[in-house]
């Protein structure tokens, strides 16, 4: 039996968003910051998958982070729905900038994931 993840969520809704190479080690990252936030576990996969979307949406500054082809693909999810959650997300990541656990940021700054941690200065 297969359980959908978050991953698989957001690859497919970075597809209709039409993310390229960057915006989706983005949206990638978001997701590994999302597995450590017990808060935000508690929330369907596919929210989730949903709030790595908007958060890169958000951050990258596209004019709209969520609109109508987004809603269609995620069977009716709006922007409120997740707007709070990835505000949270965005809270705890600065968190954990200020902790010791630096081992995701440092996989982040890898050539090999585009070095997207530097976006998260724009958080």
């Amino acid at each position: 039996m297969v359980w959908p993840s978050v991953l698989r969520f957001m690859q497919r809704y970075a597809c209709v968003a039409n993310f390229n190479q960057e915006q989706h080690m983005i949206a990638q990252m978001f997701c590994d910051f999302i597995l450590l936030n017990s808060t935000l576990l508690k929330q369907r996969a596919s929210v989730l998958g949903a709030v790595a979307i908007y958060a890169t949406n958000r951050i990258t500054n596209r004019a709209r982070p969520w609109n109508a082809s987004l809603i269609k693909c995620t069977l009716g999810i709006k922007e409120e729905d997740i707007s709070g959650l990835a505000n949270e997300l965005f809270f705890f990541i600065k968190r954990l900038e200020q902790s010791n656990l630096k081992t995701l940021f440092r996989k982040y700054e890898l050539p090999n994931y585009l070095n997207v941690k530097q976006v998260l200065t724009r958080i």
